[in-house]
């Protein structure tokens, strides 16, 4: 007797399916805040478009009742529909552009949190505040969150060739082109034998962007240093990958002051 087609399940090990047509959207659904079986289950009606809970948690490999609980949730977030044939309880997929529709609606509501929420990390305290970033993932996330500066501009030392080589050109492109959208104006001290000759990392006003340079022919491995709104982050260079990022009102103080000599004596 011929067999049917072979039935999709997802494999927790790797985060793919198997012996489907090689999509994988766990990954990026993850990204988005979903769980990796919300993400899962989603997947799996998306591509069925319609099905109970029974059915749709076979096709996932999930419990019934994991399956049932995660559909509300996507109900609930405008990404499915329940009905009923019969006396079975039916969901369905709306269209995925509902999605965005979600995404929008949490942008709003942080956005209303911001302030709050800011003003609970920002309380006075007498202790110094450390945080530290691992691996290239790590210090792509602080640069990330240095284009939330409230202040509009941060002060920066240290080798283009060296920060490149940790984030690499495409992001190092992209965070340019956000910063200059965003309107963040950026000062900058770098080292003239590691610098990189492109158009955007130019100064200019249409790249809100001030550039000096500064001598140092011997220097390897330097680690480049950003200071925004009393905090001192210190990026590693090639090899090292991290990120380390000091709320400190008096070394902020300390370092804007070197940086501000360092400023008079470098080179346009």
């Amino acid at each position: 007797m011929p067999r049917g087609p072979a039935r999709r399940q997802w494999d927790l090990t790797v985060g793919k399916f198997r012996q489907n047509d090689g999509m994988d959207l766990v990954q990026q659904l993850g990204e988005l805040g979903f769980g990796a079986k919300k993400a899962l289950l989603y997947s799996v009606l998306l591509q069925a478009r319609a099905g109970s809970a029974a059915e749709l948690a076979e096709q996932a490999g999930l419990k019934r009742t994991t399956s049932y609980e995660l559909l509300e949730d996507l109900v609930a977030d405008g990404l499915a529909v329940v009905g009923f044939s019969g006396r079975k309880r039916v969901y369905t997929a709306t269209q995925p552009d509902n999605l965005q529709l979600r995404l929008e609606r949490q942008r709003v509501l942080l956005d209303e949190m911001l302030p709050e929420l800011n003003g609970l990390f920002n309380r006075t305290s007498h202790k110094p505040r450390v945080r530290y970033y691992e691996g290239l993932k790590g210090v792509r996330q602080f640069h990330d969150e240095l284009l939330q500066t409230p202040s509009k501009e941060y002060f920066y030392f240290g080798s283009m060739q060296g920060l490149e080589g940790v984030v690499g050109r495409r992001y190092l492109k992209s965070f340019v082109r956000r910063r200059v959208e965003r309107n963040i104006r950026a000062h900058a001290i770098r080292i003239r034998e590691q610098e990189i000759d492109e158009p955007w990392l130019m100064p200019g006003d249409e790249l809100h962007r001030e550039v000096r340079y500064i001598s140092l022919p011997r220097a390897a491995n330097v680690v480049n240093m950003t200071l925004y709104d009393g905090k001192i982050a210190i990026v590693a260079s090639t090899g090292e990958n991290y990120a380390l990022i000091i709320e400190s009102e008096g070394l902020f103080t300390l370092l804007k002051l070197i940086w501000d000599y360092l400023w008079s004596i470098a080179e346009k």
